[in-house]
């Protein structure tokens, strides 16, 4: 092959070369750029994980409207309840007084007997309140409550004197303080968002703050001995008002029903209490001082169950 050769088949494939260089590509075969199409998964990359995040804050966006599906609802529920009361302090007080007393008198008539306790007064007291009410769900996170409540407490105390040799009774003096209550109070419910803070088998948790009124704080106390021949009673009562503070768990069991559990501190002031010390005179025991103003600490476990007042809607945000 000369030199000419070689020049000619250099021209033509030159010129095939550019012909394929030169064919337009086909319209159907152009990628848009605004197509998702466009999108080209880089490997080691997990483009899906956009697409989880959105699904898992849709989740919880729904799971913080839907805490609770009762908008309103009536209440019932109970506590138990401890306090440690000025009231029952003084009656304690009388009690160990009059016991003493009763034990000097029988030493100095020589007498033989031993006085000694068959049930001691405690100043700390338990109760059992119970209450009704209503439930309101203001949105989502917050929801009020209505209740009236009920409380019952009594306390009893017996001493007797033994006879030395017998053991025979010669006195005994029995004594028992009671107190009823009434109040009506209304408490505001903040619940935590879960994504926040959430407990395992509940729907919600969160606190609550209440203020209430007490119409009614009657307290009656009775004591008798038989050494003396001697039976006293006395009853005085007052109102006043109340406050309080706790953290509680809901569940609901159902689209109709749903529980609480709580704890709270609950304090009382309540005033009156004109015959106060009329409680308390009991001779030889001398009376405490008039007391106008009395003031409770309760420290409470408590149940409220929440029937709904109708069928659910669909709950939306609020």
């Amino acid at each position: 092959m000369n030199i000419s050769d070689l020049f000619i088949l250099g021209t033509v494939v030159s010129f095939v070369s550019a012909q394929e260089i030169t064919t337009p590509i086909p319209s159907n075969s152009l990628i848009p750029l605004n197509s998702e199409s466009a999108i080209v998964p880089i490997p080691g990359f997990a483009t899906d994980s956009i697409e989880k995040n959105s699904v898992n804050q849709d989740s919880v966006k729904s799971k913080d409207s839907t805490l609770i599906s009762i908008d309103k609802g009536f209440s019932f529920g109970a506590r138990w309840s401890f306090t440690s009361s000025n009231v029952f302090a003084d009656w304690v007080s009388q009690q160990t007084t009059y016991m003493n007393s009763l034990s000097e008198t029988i030493r100095e008539l020589k007498y033989p007997a031993t006085v000694s306790w068959l049930m001691k007064p405690e100043k700390q007291s338990f109760s059992f309140p119970v209450s009704l009410g209503f439930f309101h769900r203001i949105d989502s996170l917050r929801s009020f409550s209505l209740h009236s409540h009920y409380s019952y407490r009594k306390q009893h105390s017996t001493f007797v004197a033994l006879r030395d040799t017998t053991r025979a009774i010669v006195n005994e003096t029995d004594s028992k303080i009671i107190h009823h209550q009434a109040e009506i109070s209304g408490e505001l419910q903040f619940r935590i968002p879960p994504t926040y803070f959430s407990v395992s088998g509940v729907n919600a948790t969160g606190f609550s703050v209440l203020f209430g009124i007490i119409p009614l704080s009657y307290f009656k106390l009775e004591t008798e001995s038989t050494i003396r021949e001697m039976r006293r009673s006395g009853s005085t009562f007052g109102a006043g008002g109340s406050w309080g503070a706790g953290i509680f768990t809901d569940k609901q069991i159902s689209s109709q029903f749903m529980t609480r559990f709580y704890f709270n501190y609950h304090g009382n002031v309540t005033y009156g209490y004109d015959n106060y010390n009329s409680l308390f005179t009991v001779a030889p025991v001398a009376a405490p001082s008039e007391k106008e103003i009395l003031t409770e600490h309760f420290f409470e476990l408590g149940f409220h169950g929440i029937i709904a007042k109708k069928s659910p809607e669909t709950v939306t945000n609020k």
